[in-house]
């Protein structure tokens, strides 16, 4: 994985950090609320900077702040809280999708996948058979699976014929990308 990543995920983290004990230290939703603007107003900035990975470690930290309030707190505010959350949410998706990208060939791995079909039968099938060979690499009936990751996204490819030839080409996974989906539990 590059570097880059590793900058991107660590800053992610540690803001996701922060903004829990900020919440954990604060008491008033009022409080939680303020530093969760504070975060969305931060990210404007960084935008404007051009720091797009600042930004968007910014937005998803101010998103969880305001996911904390809704949850600890329903009665405050909910309107406010929800648009906050909305908002913050909303940015860092729009900076997902412009700045970080996997490379050519690889299928973006996510909630978006149909899990149904063939394929994910025999995926489910041939989970138990999946024997990870190095970090984000797996085999699975002797084809390679591997796993690729740049910020939020997590994408996969696997050297069988029906992933090369059909797969790239529309956009789905195959049993074996299925397999170790369903093995590592990844979309849960």
């Amino acid at each position: 994985m590059s570097s880059r990543f590793h900058s991107a995920a660590l800053t992610a983290l540690f803001l996701i950090a922060w903004a829990a004990a900020q919440a954990a230290e604060v008491e008033t939703p009022g409080e939680i609320n303020r530093k969760a603007y504070e975060l969305s107003r931060e990210g404007q900035g960084a935008l404007l900077r051009g720091e797009e990975r600042a930004a968007y470690a910014k937005f998803i930290a101010a998103a969880e702040l305001y996911r904390t309030i809704a949850e600890k707190f329903p009665d405050w505010n909910p309107m406010a809280v929800a648009l906050g959350k909305a908002q913050a949410e909303a940015s860092a998706v729009a900076l997902r999708d412009k700045v970080f990208r996997l490379p050519e060939g690889w299928l973006r791995i996510g909630d978006d996948l149909a899990r149904e079909g063939k394929r994910f039968a025999e995926g489910e099938a041939l989970a138990g058979a999946v024997v990870k060979s190095q970090e984000d690499r797996y085999e699975v009936e002797s084809f390679l699976v591997e796993l690729t990751r740049d910020g939020p996204l997590l994408g996969a490819r696997c050297g069988c014929p029906d992933f090369r030839y059909r797969g790239i080409k529309y956009g789905y996974p195959c049993q074996h990308i299925w397999a170790v989906v369903i093995k590592e539990k990844i979309l849960e």
